[in-house]
């Protein structure tokens, strides 16, 4: 009769563990980078640029100036392959700058 009892609570754990690896949410930085370097459609890059604009503004809101670099490099990749080339430059200097100041400040 244990054996019934364990057996059934081992393949109720195993339902649980499984349903909860497959709802599993996907990461919306690992899913808009991966939209950036395999694109589709020029909407994916529009839908990655606003959400990388917007979270490079709460960045700066919060003072996370790491994140406010991460975010510039990611609108500069996407500014490059849009064509914006001097966009993409000044993105790229403005994270250079702020990794300038991190550095300065350690």
């Amino acid at each position: 009769m244990k054996f019934i009892k364990y057996s059934f609570l081992f393949f109720v754990f195993l339902f649980v563990v499984n349903k909860g690896f497959a709802q599993q949410k996907t990461d919306s930085i690992a899913y808009y980078v991966t939209k950036i370097s395999q694109v589709n459609t020029s909407n994916d890059l529009e839908k990655a640029y606003q959400f990388f604009q917007n979270n490079k503004l709460n960045a700066l809101k919060n003072k996370h100036k790491v994140q406010v670099v991460y975010n510039l490099f990611q609108l500069s990749k996407i500014d490059y392959k849009f064509g914006f080339y001097n966009t993409s430059e000044a993105n790229a200097v403005e994270a250079l700058s702020i990794l300038d100041q991190i550095k300065n400040n350690i």
